[in-house]
């Protein structure tokens, strides 16, 4: 499949060159025992590709590993490029399997899982030694063009690698930074982040389990890599990484950064994960630099935080795209001719978030901001995507229209059932439809966008 092997001790060399500190990382790494889909990897581009060699890091996130960027890693492999996937520091041992025998838990979770996870920072400063390590590894190339990357913590290192040694990239793709914890559209997830971290100070760390969501994707047929366990600590020292590679896009290293690298940001319309607004805030300050122009659009929220992954919910892309993936191949394809050429994400539409999220705002209402949309690849025989506007008249979303014509795509052929997603599943009834509120036929939860105080006579036709 194009991926050197990577065998302690084998001969090793590339048009990239011998890559002697890379080996030796490798070799570190795999030293600690790693699961099969963590151990870091560089794939290869077809032989008639590598005489002028162009090379791309791509970053995993938080508690993943370089599998979660396999997909668009194999995109750039077809296009001609060597990509790098590293592990993160302290991600990817390998755990040990057990039945569970607690009588409480075993019906709903019969193995336990024990991940080893000593490893993972709980200093900032390991973060930004791998960065400069990662730095190291590119300066050993002999790559004529070099492109970095990542999800989420992914997205963080991407951002401190670039602003240490902005000279040894062409482009930065900065994919739902973890820059601070969502905060703005989840109050609860923000109270408990701070009482963890608060807790943290008086009693060293509490533990975190991701939760089922992560036990079963470990299961076939995902085989997810990664840790379903960390501690607040971890948790914590990530965010604090990130928030502080954040502050220096707001320094003379954000000036020098986007001097000399073509930035893309990428983000979630309501991250369940990260601050987008923190994502707004860096792309608007680089903007302002009047330097090379970034690009930012944001993908909608029924992609979710871990967009890249190449399993969802159980269910493998490989095995065929599930209606709530239909970004994944136009992504991919963005994706691909960002790095290899510099044309950033199209977009398509907008979407529109708040601008203020301090006490004042709340209290005494809010200001918005349009936003591009990237253009996700609806279907071309979908219904075109209105504006609709919530109850208040103070936020506008996207949907499709409900029509006579429309037919096709995320609707059935009889224009009877109108598919789309609404996320606030309370307002599901027990068959998945949506209450009846729909324009024309049912209005069941599949793959689209419409968001949270939507009523009928509020969707405007184009």
């Amino acid at each position: 499949d194009g991926m050197y092997d990577m065998t302690p001790g084998k001969v090793f060399s590339t048009a990239l060159g011998a890559l002697p500190k890379w080996q030796e990382y490798v070799a570190s790494r795999a030293a600690e025992g790693l699961q099969e889909r963590c151990v870091p990897q560089i794939l290869a581009p077809e032989k008639s590709a590598r005489t002028t060699p162009k090379v791309a890091f791509l970053f995993h996130g938080f508690t993943a590993c370089p599998e979660q960027m396999r997909e668009p890693a194999r995109s750039l492999q077809l296009a001609g490029w060597y990509v790098v996937l590293p592990l993160l520091p302290g991600f990817g041992r390998a755990y040990t399997v057990a039945n569970n025998t607690d009588e409480d838990t075993k019906d709903s979770r019969p193995l336990v899982f024990t991940d080893y996870v000593d490893g993972i920072p709980k200093d900032t400063d390991e973060y930004v030694a791998f960065a400069t390590l990662v730095n190291e590894f590119r300066a050993e190339m002999t790559a004529t063009t070099a492109v970095v990357g990542g999800l989420s913590l992914g997205g963080a290192v991407t951002t401190e690698v670039a602003l240490q040694k902005p000279d040894h990239w062409d482009r930065a793709m900065i994919m739902n930074p973890a820059y601070a914890v969502n905060r703005g559209q989840d109050a609860l997830m923000t109270t408990v982040a701070e009482v963890y971290h608060l807790l943290t100070l008086f009693y060293g760390s509490i533990d975190q389990d991701w939760g089922d969501g992560c036990y079963h994707d470990r299961q076939e047929p995902c085989y997810r890599g990664g840790v379903c366990f960390v501690d607040t600590q971890h948790i914590t020292t990530m965010l604090s990484f990130g928030e502080k590679a954040w502050d220096k896009l707001f320094e003379k290293p954000g000036q020098d950064l986007v001097a000399q690298v073509q930035v893309q940001f990428i983000s979630t319309h309501k991250d369940s994960a990260i601050d987008d607004y923190k994502v707004e805030q860096a792309f608007v300050q680089l903007e302002s630099y009047n330097q090379k122009a970034p690009s930012f659009c944001y993908l909608p929220g029924s992609a979710d935080h871990a967009w890249t992954n190449e399993c969802v919910q159980g269910v493998r892309r490989k095995y065929g795209q599930p209606k709530e993936m239909y970004y994944w191949d136009a992504m991919k394809t963005h994706m691909t001719n960002f790095v290899s050429d510099g044309t950033n994400v199209p977009s398509k539409g907008t979407v529109r978030t708040k601008v203020d999220t301090g006490v004042w705002q709340t209290l005494f209402g809010h200001s918005y901001k349009d936003w591009p949309m990237c253009d996700a690849g609806i279907p071309q025989n979908a219904c075109p995507a209105p504006t609709v506007t919530s109850a208040t008249g103070e936020e506008s979303y996207h949907s499709f229209v409900f029509s006579d014509t429309c037919k096709g795509g995320y609707f059935a052929e009889d224009n009877e059932t109108c598919h789309v997603e609404y996320r606030a599943l309370e307002d599901m009834d027990a068959d998945n439809n949506f209450k009846g509120i729909c324009d024309k036929g049912t209005f069941i939860r599949s793959g689209s966008w419409v968001w949270e105080d939507v009523v009928p006579q509020t969707i405007l036709s184009e």
